[in-house]
């Protein structure tokens, strides 16, 4: 088991039972990340160019996305992976009101609509993902993965008034609100596209594969809290959106209690995901896609473990590879 030091503890890090795959294909993904950072994310600064090459997104996408079948198709997905961070870092200190314009031209791109000299970067690249993805799936598919993306441009919403007032939702807030802004779940769609195996609609609007989707997404958001923690509080107190630091004042608790708490409630989940994908309903004769398919959440949960640990350095306490707005 490893673990993180942080404030002179020493803290385990989660565990799972499921695969610890890699594409073979990260090496080429991060070669088409630094041609990026020369064209559409050409506008960020010298330094923020330099912290996304840090951050290994290619190296994300191999993990999460292990069963990939073809380098194009992992291109995309590194593609959607930087585009949606870098998103988020650019537009993170809007408030609701300044977050809507770039919210809604996000959607009318990826619905289609044609690029405009105001556009920046990030919208040149998000009309790049359309382009990519629609080589590999059909539009049933892209208003489903439209859906799922505007979950994560309106869970940044939900985050900007507590950002804006540096106050801390509730619990139960604060993981509502989380699940939506990790964005996992627009990029458990992206598992269709990686494996050339596409979903048909009474499996993708099945209950139980939408609530393993959900399910997902919560378990790699407090993942992600626990990963970046000591980043939070390097920054001095400023983050107020983290499972861990609102278990620690809602519960009046120590930051390592606070810390097992939140490790707690990640294993009861990943226990119900475990147990969901072994006990799947019967879809007749797509049984198999629907099991490889819950098997790749999986696959995404443990590959993002492995690229904290082994991979980036956008969670370190000194912020290597994160790129504050600009």
């Amino acid at each position: 088991m490893t673990s993180l030091s942080m404030n002179g503890l020493v803290l385990p890090t989660p565990t799972y039972s499921f695969p610890d795959r890699i594409a073979p294909w990260a090496d080429a993904a991060e070669r088409e990340i630094e041609q990026w950072m020369g064209t559409d994310f050409a506008f960020l600064s010298d330094e923020a160019r330099a912290q996304y090459a840090a951050t290994k997104f290619g190296h994300l996408a191999s993990r999460c996305y292990g069963a990939a079948v073809d380098q194009l198709r992992l291109i995309a997905c590194t593609r959607m992976f930087t585009m949606a961070t870098v998103f988020d870092d650019y537009y993170e200190p809007c408030t609701v009101e300044e977050l809507t314009v770039p919210i809604r031209r996000t959607v009318q791109i990826l619905k289609g609509a044609a690029l405009t000299l105001s556009d920046n970067g990030i919208m040149h690249s998000l009309a790049t993902l359309r382009k990519e993805l629609l080589a590999f799936a059909d539009e049933t598919w892209m208003d489903r993965f439209i859906h799922n993306w505007t979950v994560f441009v309106t869970g940044m919403q939900a985050e900007a008034p507590y950002k804006q007032s540096k106050t801390t939702p509730s619990l139960v807030d604060t993981l509502d609100i989380r699940t939506a802004s990790v964005g996992i779940v627009a990029s458990t769609d992206m598992i269709e596209i990686a494996t050339g195996r596409p979903l048909p609609p009474h499996i993708a609007s099945h209950p139980t594969i939408i609530v393993l989707k959900w399910l997902t997404s919560r378990v790699m958001a407090i993942q992600n809290d626990l990963y970046s923690l000591s980043k939070e509080i390097a920054r001095g107190g400023t983050e107020t959106i983290n499972v861990v630091l609102c278990l620690q004042r809602e519960r009046r608790l120590s930051l390592q209690d606070a810390y097992t708490q939140a490790l707690e409630l990640h294993d009861e989940i990943v226990h119900e995901i475990s147990d969901r994908i072994t006990s799947l309903p019967d879809f007749g004769s797509d049984q198999q896609l629907a099991r490889e398919y819950a098997a790749n959440l999986g696959v995404m949960i443990q590959g993002c473990k492995s690229w904290y640990e082994r991979d980036t350095k956008r969670f370190r306490a000194d912020a290597a590879g994160y790129a504050a707005s600009e």
